[in-house]
């Protein structure tokens, strides 16, 4: 106990501080801290906002088409390109009224939705997880999430990571509860981008009723776009889109399987390809493809816990970006959930294996592409050859993360004792 002397010459005692209460103190002073230089990294990204580079603008253009022709793909007279919206009608449809205002206004008001659904997604994965230190520490991890590459790349380029990554969560976690709805986002993910059908997987492999009123709630939007715009922005999507647009698949930016393999065994115009084999670049990403499915189902069977449905989300999460024609690292931000809950069997079961496998799955993950850039030598060398294969870290990390959620998932994870909760 802490002593004074007192006025009458007696030690007057003073009581004595609990350890945990000062813990908690500088657990409070340090998320203040945190989300301050969170908030000061946000505004700095949003006051460095250019045209150029800017995803936001394809969808800018989508929307102004269906605003003045009722058509996101309508080619302008004496163009010889189609408009660069590539995604299905749908989102066009849905940011029709940014499609109204100009394109700096359009992609100021998308920059202050996106840093708000950042907000609400940081929110929901730290209550969602159950993680003793994400909820201790929520500032530390927002500073964590802004400022990792994937995020600040969705938030610098406008792209609708944050916006996907709410819908898919939500329709895992809702699955059960509430399959009705689960299946209105599953439905309206599959629409935005396609390739989160994949996910239907998930829900038919774990028996979940979401996915049949999912394809009934597809049907229906469909069914009602087509009334209010017709057939034709669906017809053109696949004749202009589909298999009438060149896409740079091949790109450094593309961390799935067909980017990876075109880039080793097909000609392309972003390095030099180990070898002229088409052929066997497609087997490889069949075979590969086969094989992420294999562990999904592999891991969709075990305890109906909390986090193991969670982490059984995550393996399906990164299956689909494999199985996607071109995935971006922006797209790592529907992680954050799973990676959590990796994080919270950590404190369960205090296997540093998992800590560290979990570490370098993040590391991985958060390697910035055109990482070789600012050194001409090591650009060179690791866009020819053999060194395609150390170009992206991150598609690594996509394998890695996998199968430690896979991994995890099938574990059996003992209830987190009292004493380790209230800590």
């Amino acid at each position: 106990m802490n002593e004074a002397p007192s006025a009458l010459g007696e030690r007057a005692v003073l009581p004595s501080i609990p350890p945990q209460a000062v813990s908690e103190q500088r657990a409070r002073q340090l998320n203040r801290v945190c989300l301050v230089l969170a908030l000061l990294w946000v505004a700095l990204v949003g006051f460095t906002l250019a045209p150029a580079p800017d995803d936001f603008q394809t969808y800018w253009r989508g929307a102004a088409s269906v605003v003045q022709h009722g058509d996101p793909y309508f080619l302008i007279q004496g163009r010889q390109q189609p408009n660069m919206y590539i995604y299905p009608p749908l989102f066009a449809y849905l940011l029709a009224p940014l499609g109204w205002l100009p394109l700096r206004t359009g992609q100021l008001i998308w920059f202050g939705l996106n840093v708000l659904m950042l907000a609400a997604l940081i929110a929901f994965c730290i209550r969602a997880s159950r993680s003793v230190l994400a909820r201790r520490y929520w500032g530390v991890l927002a500073l964590l999430v802004v400022v990792a590459p994937p995020v600040r790349l969705t938030l610098q380029l406008g792209q609708v990571s944050i916006l996907m990554a709410l819908i898919m969560l939500g329709s895992f976690e809702l699955a059960k509860r509430r399959p009705w709805l689960a299946g209105m986002l599953l439905a309206l993910s599959a629409l935005i981008k396609v390739f989160p059908a994949v996910l239907g997987g998930y829900f038919l492999l774990r028996r979940r009723a979401a996915l049949w009123r999912g394809v009934v709630a597809g049907l229906a939007i469909v069914g009602i776009s087509l009334l209010l715009h017709g057939p034709a922005p669906y017809s053109n999507y696949l004749t202009k889109v589909v298999f009438g647009r060149d896409y740079p698949y091949f790109g450094e930016h593309n961390v799935s399987l067909f980017g990876f393999w075109g880039r080793m065994f097909m000609p392309n115009e972003y390095g030099i390809a180990l070898a002229n084999a088409p052929l066997l670049a497609r087997a490889l990403v069949l075979g590969c493809a086969l094989a992420a499915l294999a562990v999904c189902a592999w891991a969709s069977r075990g305890p109906d816990t909390e986090p193991a449905e969670q982490l059984r989300a995550g393996t399906w999460l990164c299956a689909m970006m494999l199985l996607s024609p071109s995935n971006g690292t922006y797209t790592f931000v529907v992680l954050l959930l799973p990676l959590l809950a990796a994080l919270r069997v950590y404190e369960q079961t205090s296997q540093r294996r998992v800590l560290l496998w979990l570490a370098a799955g993040v590391v991985l993950l958060c390697w910035p592409p055109a990482w070789t850039d600012w050194q001409p030598w090591l650009y060179n060398h690791l866009h020819t050859g053999a060194g395609l294969f150390l170009l992206t870290p991150s598609f690594y990390g996509v394998f890695l993360t996998l199968g430690l959620f896979a991994w995890l998932a099938r574990t059996r994870i003992p209830a987190t004792p009292p004493s380790a909760a209230a800590h």
